[in-house]
């Protein structure tokens, strides 16, 4: 699709998809100082990200939507949404949106997480020495890359649905900070929602959040993928139908 090759090529035009994506080891390394975290690059990260302080979480949570998002409130408040809507049609337009600002949430996590971790590796930490927690199987298997690529990709899909949870705010609100701060307030509440719904934790926008969904690696797996997916759907349609009304009624 013509739109979607377009705004991606101006997402990834954009300083501030390099800017978010360097933030996110700048936001990994501050809580290092802790005594406590582990010498594998791996479980730093994981200690980084789930068991140090929650701030560290939800600021990373915010980063994925920051690229694309801005852009589109941008031109919402410029008119610019009325030209692409006629350029490419108001659905394709508001498709190839929703597209591009999940596709920039994965990869602002995934590239900079990867980046954290080669840095980490190169200052003497070894990439992985054991393993805890969900996919630890395929290490102890002897899978250890495709243990880290796991976590990897669990983390990346919960940027993906941050971003598309801000994407569906963007388009709601028309606000910025409104659409940055939406999967803030949505992942706090599915937390709290979690907490009644034990023993199925399905908060996918946790990064590294578990399915519980038995000791298979591939399970726990598509486990998360799945409720990413069914959260991006969700936060997709509701950005898709908003932008669609906003284009109608001006």
């Amino acid at each position: 699709m013509a739109i979607f090759r377009t705004l991606l090529r101006r997402a990834f035009s954009s300083p501030l998809l390099y800017v978010s994506i360097l933030l996110v080891p700048v936001m990994l390394w501050l809580p290092m100082a802790n005594p406590t975290v582990s010498s594998a690059a791996i479980e730093i990260t994981n200690l980084a990200l789930m068991g140090i302080g929650s701030i560290y979480l939800y600021v990373l949570c915010v980063l994925p939507a920051i690229p694309f998002v801005m852009s589109y409130v941008d031109d919402s408040d410029t008119n610019m949404l009325h030209y692409w809507a006629i350029r490419a049609g108001t659905s394709g337009y508001a498709m190839a949106y929703v597209g591009v600002v999940m596709l920039t949430g994965f990869l602002t996590v995934f590239v900079g997480i990867s980046l954290f971790l080669a840095v980490l590796v190169c200052c003497g930490h070894p990439l992985v020495d054991y393993a805890s927690g969900t996919y630890s199987s395929l290490y102890y298997a002897g899978y250890p890359y495709l243990y880290v690529l796991c976590k990897l990709l669990t983390w990346s899909t919960g940027g993906m649905s941050m971003a598309a949870i801000a994407a569906a705010a963007a388009a709601c609100f028309r606000h910025k900070v409104g659409a940055v701060v939406t999967p803030i307030s949505v992942d706090i509440l599915l937390i709290l929602l979690m907490d009644y719904t034990n023993p199925l934790d399905v908060n996918a926008l946790l990064f590294g959040g578990r399915v519980l969904l038995g000791e298979s690696s591939v399970l726990q797996l598509v486990g998360q993928l799945f409720f990413s997916c069914v959260y991006c759907g969700i936060a997709g349609w509701i950005a898709v139908w908003s932008i669609k009304r906003r284009v109608k009624h001006g």
